[in-house]
């Protein structure tokens, strides 16, 4: 009888491990970045930060926003020289806009990171409208301030 309890004690464990193995919990995220990844035509403001006069300069310029994750994007302008390439995460608005968050990173050498820009009632440091298809950011390297606003094509 003890055998037998045994037995049946032992085959519930071992149904209960092999039942528990099996229902893998996947968390499917979503895929913000469909909407985001593309081609952007638009304007840099650029401001040296200090100066008297602000030397802001505005230039006309394509960039490029392409895929890292589900949650993530690479801003990519096409003159690397004088822009930052930077990458964003990204988050949804309750509207099913875009918001970026830009954190501290390296690009050409320098120090960057996103600027507070107020989009509606949130602070974040860009943001793309599905609706008008526009991206907005502002990146900073503490002396030069580069915001960028453009249309996907």
């Amino acid at each position: 009888m003890k055998k037998i309890i045994a037995l049946a004690f032992t085959a519930t464990l071992f149904i209960a491990v092999i039942s528990s193995c099996s229902k893998k919990e996947t968390t499917l995220e979503k895929d913000y970045t469909t909407s985001v990844v593309g081609n952007y035509n638009g304007s840099y403001t650029d401001t040296t930060i200090g100066t008297s006069d602000n030397n802001i300069t505005e230039t006309n310029q394509t960039l490029s926003v392409t895929k890292i994750d589900n949650t993530h994007i690479k801003v990519t302008p096409s003159n690397t020289l004088d822009r930052y390439t930077f990458t964003a995460e990204l988050s949804e608005t309750t509207v099913g806009d875009l918001l970026l968050s830009i954190p501290y990173q390296t690009s050409n050498g320098e120090a960057i990171y996103g600027l507070p820009l107020v989009y509606g009632t949130v602070t974040t440091n860009g943001a793309y409208s599905v609706t008008s298809k526009k991206l907005y950011f502002i990146t900073t390297n503490s002396e030069d301030l580069q915001g960028f606003n453009g249309t996907k094509q």
